[in-house]
């Protein structure tokens, strides 16, 4: 079938019988309870199948969420599959972006395909990188605060064991730790930005953010609210 990852095969959806049976998997997942689905390397599949897919399982369970892992593909791809194929949410690439010039570029995309085609989730991490606090507290805690402040519409997550302090890089199919109940941590800072979030409605669906000043030590903006009549500045170190 042609090994793509060594834990992977490669199936033909070119071949409609199988993006019929793939979409009876999705099915019987969700008949079992299961709310969404983080579909990985959601690009290597043609858009006509996760049309079928995406519009087969929402005859049945209309709230399903289709959450797209578009990194490592083309951005063009992710870009054409948010939105006219169902998928409506995916994976920000923010925390792999760190100098000035990456992080203003990249939340001028995030703003701009957020609003037009679907809503890209900023993660503090993934296990395609190391821990954020390998590199300690400080760190952690400031890599979160800024996850969580440019995130579009409050679109924020993080993986168990940040707010922990996990240092053991997260492998998919092995247990790693999660320096659970870690007496020094960050759950307090976690809950804060949690409730700014949640409460503050320059976070909300329809809100804007812009950059006003940069230079080779500080991003900063202003996030409104869309009638303008809240607002918050965001000044990051």
């Amino acid at each position: 079938w042609g090994i793509v990852w060594e834990d992977l095969c490669k199936l033909d959806y070119s071949r409609s019988p199988i993006i019929h049976f793939m979409a009876k998997v999705f099915l019987y997942w969700c008949r079992i309870g299961v709310d969404g689905f983080r579909c990985d390397a959601g690009y290597m599949l043609p858009a006509e199948a996760w049309e079928y897919i995406v519009a087969k399982v929402r005859l049945e369970y209309q709230d399903t969420v289709f959450m797209l892992e578009g990194l490592g593909g083309p951005q063009e791809v992710q870009n054409l599959l948010l939105n006219p194929t169902g998928l409506d949410w995916a994976y920000s690439e923010i925390f792999q972006n760190y100098s000035k010039n990456e992080l203003n570029g990249y939340i001028s995309y995030m703003q701009f395909i957020s609003e037009e085609r679907g809503r890209l989730v900023n993660f503090v991490e993934t296990h395609d990188n190391d821990r954020i606090a390998k590199k300690g507290r400080k760190y952690a805690e400031m890599r979160t605060a800024l996850t969580a402040l440019t995130a579009p519409a409050g679109a924020f997550g993080f993986s168990g064991g940040v707010e922990f302090l996990a240092t053991e890089k997260i492998d998919v199919h092995r247990k790693t730790s999660l320096n659970w109940n870690n007496p020094d941590n960050i759950v307090n800072e976690i809950r804060n930005l949690n409730t700014l979030l949640g409460c503050n409605p320059v976070f909300a669906g329809n809100s804007v953010m812009e950059m006003i000043y940069q230079n080779d030590e500080v991003i900063s903006f202003v996030r409104y609210s869309r009638d303008k009549k809240y607002k918050l500045l965001c000044i990051i170190n």
